[in-house]
C-alpha cells in the first residue's frame, strides 16, 4: 500500500506535504483507477482533497465535480459538453457525484435538459453531512423533476414513498405513478401478477429478486422501460431473466445451512430496513459505516424486532449499540474480517447474515462496493461447503 495514498484516505495533511516536497509526481497515484483526490473525498477528507488539488493534483472532468472546482468543470464542459454523459473509471456519472457530494450549483447545470423518463424510487433523507438539510437534498431531486416535465418527459413516481409523493403535489403536470396492491396506479401488483397500463405483465413468484421493496423497484422500472417504448414481452422477459446486482441483496454463499447476503449498497436506514424485511429467516445482522447525520431510531426498532443478533462497525458503531444495546445481543467488529467470523459463530443453520451498513462506506473503505466486495472475500475466507 502507498505511504502517500494511506496520507491521503486518513487526511493526514502534514504528512501528504512532506511527501510532496521530496516527490511531486506522487501527485497521480492512484488506487484501483480512482485518483488521489477522489480517494480523500470517499474516505471523507475534504482538507486533504483541497490540499492535492493546491499543490497541482491533475483533476479530471469527474474529479473536478466531486471536488467543487466548477470553474474549472465548466470550462471542460464548454469544451466537451459529452462530457456529461461520460461515467468516471470507477463507474460514476458526474451528476451523481456532484449530487453526492454537495455540489449544487453544478449540480444544476448537469441537470438543465431533464430526462425524457425520470424514476423516482424514494425521496428521503440521505447526504444530510453533504447537503445539511432534507430539504436542501430533496430540492436537487426535485429539480430534475422539474425539468423532466417542463421538457415534456414522463416522470415516474412510487405511490409507496412520502418523499416522492409530496413531489407529486407540487409538480407541473401529471407523473405516472406506480406501487403495490394498489389497482388504480398504472403499475402496480394484484392477485399474484404485476400489472402494468391494465394488462397482466408476469407473475410475481416469476421475479427472481427477494423483498417487497425489489418487487416494487421492479414495478416502478417495468413502467419506465414501458414511457421509454419498450414492448411488453419485452419487460417481462428483461424482469424474468435479472438475477441482480452486485452488493444489492447479493447472495454470495451459502454454508452449513446459513446464507450470506451482501447489501453494501444500502447506505442509508431506510434502505436497511427494507433489507431485514426481505427475508423471513433470523437475520444476523453487520451493520456501520461512516455517519452522514441521519436519523437511526427507527432502524434500531427494526434491529430489535428482526435480528437475532447485531455485528457492528465502523463510525456509527456506538450509536447503533445505543440504539439495541440490551434488546439483542452486540458484538463490536473493527475489521470485515472480524466481523464476518463473530457472525459465522453467532449465526444458526436457516438464518441469513445481511451485510446492510445503513452508511456510507468512506471511514473504512474506498467505496461502497469495496465494502461488498471484502464482505464476500471474507465469506470466502471461512471455508466450509458453499
Amino acid at each position: 500500500m502507498s505511504e502517500f495514498l494511506d496520507a491521503v484516505k486518513s487526511g493526514d495533511l502534514v504528512r501528504i506535504g512532506q511527501l510532496l516536497d521530496v516527490d511531486a509526481t506522487l501527485l497521480g497515484e492512484s488506487e484501483n483507477g480512482v485518483s488521489a483526490v477522489l480517494l480523500a473525498l470517499y474516505h471523507g477528507k475534504p482538507e486533504a482533497a483541497g490540499l492535492l488539488i493546491e499543490r497541482g493534483a491533475p483533476l479530471s472532468f469527474h474529479e473536478a465535480c466531486a471536488a467543487g472546482v466548477n470553474d474549472r468543470a465548466m470550462k471542460m464542459l464548454a469544451g466537451d459538453p459529452s462530457l456529461r454523459d461520460q461515467f468516471s473509471k470507477d463507474g460514476y456519472p458526474p451528476l451523481g457525484l456532484a449530487i453526492f457530494f454537495g455540489n449544487r450549483d453544478l449540480a444544476r447545470v448537469l441537470i438543465d435538459r431533464g430526462a425524457d423518463v425520470a424514476v423516482f424510487t424514494n425521496i428521503g433523507e440521505d447526504h444530510l453531512d453533504r447537503h445539511g438539510t432534507v430539504e436542501a437534498y430533496r430540492a436537487v431531486k426535485a429539480r430534475l423533476a422539474e425539468l423532466t416535465a417542463g421538457r415534456g418527459g414522463e416522470v415516474v413516481l412510487n405511490a409507496g414513498d412520502p418523499g416522492c409523493i409530496e413531489l407529486g403535489r407540487g409538480l407541473v403536470g401529471v407523473p405516472q405513478w406506480y406501487g403495490l396492491d394498489d389497482p388504480s396506479l398504472v403499475a402496480t401488483t394484484d392477485e399474484g401478477w404485476v400489472h402494468l397500463a391494465g394488462e397482466r405483465l408476469l407473475r410475481i413468484d416469476e421475479v427472481p429478486l427477494p423483498g417487497r421493496h425489489m418487487l416494487a423497484n421492479v414495478v416502478g422500472a417495468a413502467l419506465g422501460a414501458r414511457l421509454a417504448g419498450v414492448p411488453s414481452p419485452a419487460i417481462a422477459d428483461g424482469v424474468r431473466g435479472f438475477r441482480g446486482v452486485p452488493h444489492r441483496l447479493e447472495l454470495v454463499a451459502e454454508r452449513d445451512g446459513v446464507r450470506w447476503v451482501n447489501d453494501s449498497q444500502a447506505t442509508i436506514p431506510a434502505a436497511a430496513i427494507a433489507a431485514l424485511a426481505a427475508f423471513d429467516a433470523p437475520v444476523v445482522l453487520v451493520s456501520g459505516g461512516k455517519d452522514k447525520g441521519l436519523d437511526y431510531a427507527e432502524l434500531g426498532d427494526a434491529i430489535a424486532e428482526r435480528c437475532r443478533a447485531a455485528i457492528l462497525i465502523g463510525e456509527t458503531a456506538p450509536l447503533l449499540e445505543r440504539l439495541v444495546g440490551g434488546r439483542v445481543p452486540v458484538r463490536r467488529a473493527g475489521s470485515m474480517d472480524a466481523a464476518v467470523a463473530i457472525a459465522a459463530r453467532m449465526a444458526r443453520p436457516g438464518d441469513v447474515v445481511v451485510l446492510a451498513p445503513a452508511a456510507a462506506s468512506f471511514d473504512m473503505f474506498a467505496d461502497y462496493a469495496a465494502r461488498g466486495d471484502a464482505f464476500r472475500a471474507a465469506v470466502a475466507r471461512l471455508g466450509g461447503p458453499a
